[in-house]
């Protein structure tokens, strides 16, 4: 719980918008003791510092650091002491976080900078998708902020970048599921709101299947790609998502699926409530989840396991930032590909095996991320246009 209180700490003094959640969690946290003021204030102070080296010719960080936490006492001495040089959680993560942010949100002048060759900025994604309707007709949304179709059975409308799924009239019983499918393009992301009130946040290059009123038995849906769910409970009526081999089914949670066509395993993983994940292709092998588990499914062998996780790590590029731990460049790139539009290429192959670990901002353009990267381990990187090349330094 400590390091994910010094991770909102350093979103905080950094500038970023943390969620309502998050503020609630850092407020309780302010509120429990005067130290934790006191690490506040100091921290805030360290910001102030970092920024008026800055202007007077460059970012000094040590002396930035030992000016804020000389008069920390023994133990607190040893514990930051260690952190510092590992560059772990703690003190250097919020240390770390608000450099980065602080290098990408000024302008300054510093080799890291420019070794990055940068012909054209990438901006990051946004909300686009396509609406395929059930006879065919296909709507660009990005250009509707209207009421697209209304029958005597349901209503929809698009409105500020998401689609929303209404009954006309409850009582009327459907005598045949219609079908649409919403399309989020590379470089894009979309909410739904289907008829029974379950909300969809759909992720960049995915798609879902769902019909415009579900029948009476059950609530199913078909994704490719990643999409967040917060499922409207009805026990008449169990919600089953399909992807990439796996069958979810619940009653009434949040969860969050990936299964992207190019990827060797799908992804379900649990905020809250309870799922049962289904292997469609075994002999009805399935595990039951609770919240802060994962179950991984093999596309490859068929296998179906779970594990602990942390969520935030699964979920959090909906919620306006990406949270690594240990992950590759590679999957790292894979993923800022689809979000930003980009193709990625590397000049040594070894490179996609550097692990990074850090949370960086979802909505930032391209160069600021690079850099961020640039910063934390011997790679370079060429940006040109809707390509990165990336490097040994």
């Amino acid at each position: 719980m400590q390091e994910k209180i010094y991770e909102i700490l350093a979103a905080y003094l950094s500038g970023e918008n943390i969620s309502d959640k998050e503020r609630d969690i850092l407020n309780a946290w302010l509120n429990s003791n005067s130290t934790n003021v006191s690490i506040e204030g100091r921290l805030s102070n360290l910001v102030n510092d970092l920024n008026d080296f800055r202007k007077i010719g460059g970012i000094d960080l040590e002396k930035a650091y030992h000016k804020n936490f000389v008069l920390f006492n023994i133990r607190k001495k040893k514990v930051i002491r260690k952190l510092y040089t590992r560059l772990g959680y703690a003190a250097s993560v919020i240390i770390v976080c608000v450099c980065s942010i602080l290098f990408f949100t000024r302008d300054f002048n510093s080799e890291i900078k420019n070794k990055i060759v940068k012909v054209s900025d990438i901006c990051s994604g946004s909300a686009k998708a396509i609406l395929k309707l059930a006879d065919g007709e296909v709507v660009n949304l990005d250009k509707y902020s209207e009421t697209l179709l209304e029958d005597s059975i349901s209503i929809i409308k698009c409105n500020n970048s998401v689609l929303e799924y209404s009954p006309k009239n409850k009582t009327i019983v459907v005598p045949k599921l219609t079908y649409n499918i919403l399309t989020v393009p590379r470089g894009g992301e979309y909410q739904l709101l289907l008829e029974d009130g379950t909300k969809v946040y759909l992720n960049s290059d995915s798609k879902l299947k769902f019909p415009v009123r579900f029948g009476s038995k059950e609530r199913k849906v078909w994704l490719e790609g990643e999409g967040y769910f917060e499922v409207t409970k009805d026990s008449s009526r169990p919600f089953v998502v399909k992807a990439g081999g796996m069958n979810i089914e619940v009653l009434g949670t949040s969860f969050n699926v990936s299964s992207y066509e190019e990827d060797i395993n799908v992804y379900t993983t649990l905020v809250s409530g309870k799922v049962k994940v289904t292997d469609m292709y075994s002999t009805g092998k399935y595990c039951v989840l609770e919240p802060g588990k994962q179950a991984i499914y093999s596309k490859n062998t068929n296998l179906l396991k779970t594990k602990d996780v942390d969520i935030d790590l699964y979920t959090s590029w909906k919620d306006g930032y990406y949270k690594f731990e240990n992950k590759s460049l590679d999957e790292i790139m894979k993923l800022m590909s689809r979000w930003y539009n980009i193709e990625v290429f590397y000049r040594n192959k070894d490179l996609k095996n550097i692990n990074f670990s850090g949370r960086v901002k979802r909505y930032s353009n391209i160069s600021e991320f690079i850099e961020l990267l640039s910063l934390t381990n011997d790679v370079d990187f060429e940006l040109r246009k809707g390509v990165v090349v990336i490097k040994n330094k």
